[in-house]
């Protein structure tokens, strides 16, 4: 069980209440975090969020002034705390590509799986025609018609599995940069936010998230990936004395 630091909720005019919650862990992220490995996984995640309920257990008075400060200082922690992870996860991405040759990149688990150079693109793509951009329309063009993604049709579409994977990688990592800029340009950003699609509503703290969660993800399936890599260039010898995988 967990304990949340603090949510808002008004409860009469011109007041509001504290409220500390407990609850299980959730995801907040976009796609299917099942702990298949790349040979069983689906080639595009699906958008699926997951939460859990929460229980309320104690419940104090705040004004509605210290329910704004509250409220824009939870926003403030959970900005950095969620651009650091960004920052974070970039730097596991680029430690999982290191050291593999562009062959290797190539390789695919199986028919339905991507290869090292099919993540590394769909990152780019993601990079800059999804999360960025989407949250750039939650907070700043409501009045524009968001714009469809085809994860599943951009493989065969762009042809990921035959580009440069160096120029892929240099590509990804200019873009992420061009992220962090953005991201702290913004001012006073409100993390609720929403916007509607045709499938549904959401927040521009949720599609921040979404994007940090995106990355874990992908971490995963790159971590899979270098173990068939490392399979491969360790035969004969048996691993099995690393544990079992």
């Amino acid at each position: 069980m967990l304990v949340y630091e603090v949510e808002i909720c008004c409860t009469a005019p011109n007041k509001a209440s504290r409220t500390i919650i407990e609850t299980t862990p959730h995801s907040l992220c976009f796609g299917d975090y099942s702990g298949t490995t790349p040979g069983q996984q689906n080639s595009a995640p699906k958008q699926s969020p997951r939460s859990a309920p929460a229980q309320v257990t104690q419940t104090v008075g705040c004004t509605e002034a210290e329910s704004i400060y509250a409220n824009k200082e939870r926003g403030n922690m959970e900005f950095s705390s969620l651009y650091q992870e960004l920052q974070n996860s970039t730097e596991m991405i680029r430690a999982l590509l290191a050291g593999v040759a562009p062959q290797e990149a190539r390789l695919q688990p199986s028919a339905e799986s991507w290869s090292i150079l099919e993540v590394v693109c769909h990152l780019y793509d993601e990079e800059r025609e999804d999360f960025r951009e989407h949250l750039d329309f939650i907070l700043h063009r409501q009045h524009e018609e968001w714009h469809a993604i085809d994860t599943e049709g951009w493989v065969t579409q762009r042809n990921y599995n035959e580009q440069n994977f160096a120029e892929m990688q240099e590509k990804f990592f200019v873009e992420r940069e061009k992220s962090f800029v953005w991201l702290k340009g913004l001012l006073n950003p409100d993390w609720e936010k929403t916007y509607t699609t045709e499938y549904r509503t959401i927040s521009a703290g949720e599609m921040f998230a979404c994007w940090v969660a995106h990355d874990n993800l992908h971490i995963r399936q790159l971590v899979e990936l270098r173990r068939m890599r490392l399979e491969n260039i360790t035969k004969p010898y048996n691993l099995e004395y690393a544990g079992d995988w």
